[in-house]
């Protein structure tokens, strides 16, 4: 997400707190997603750490196209989590074909979201709580 940081800041005036998963120890990212009443993050490997969050947590999950995989919007359902799924058009095609029909990221693949309207979908999900 090129425009993660203003993003960031924009939810920061919100009373979000930014976090970065990879450089806590587990224990303690058990003990962050334990305590959130709203967890908002792009789709990916983080968000597995919902598993931590307790039920009717508010799940807020940044899908940008190309990445459509319902796993999250699954997980928050059997964990007794409310999701909200913002889907965010990136412009370009994320997946590359060689010339032998191998497929992989695009290198220069980004995206960025429409930050007032991710504050606008943000606060319409927190009305859930």
């Amino acid at each position: 997400m090129s425009n993660e940081t203003e993003l960031e800041a924009a939810l920061a005036a919100l009373g979000f707190v930014a976090i970065r998963p990879e450089t806590l120890s587990i224990g303690d990212q058990v003990a962050v997603f334990a305590a959130a009443r709203v967890i908002v993050g792009a789709h990916g490997s983080r968000m597995a750490n919902i598993g931590f969050a307790a039920p009717g947590c508010i799940i807020v999950e940044i899908m940008p196209s190309g990445f459509y995989g319902p796993w999250i919007e699954r997980l928050a359902a059997v964990l007794g989590h409310a999701y909200v799924g913002i889907d965010v058009l990136s412009g370009t095609s994320v997946v590359e074909t060689n010339a032998h029909g191998g497929k992989r990221m695009r290198a220069d693949w980004a995206y960025a979201v429409d930050v007032p309207a991710m504050v606008s979908a943000v606060k319409a999900a927190l009305a859930l709580a």
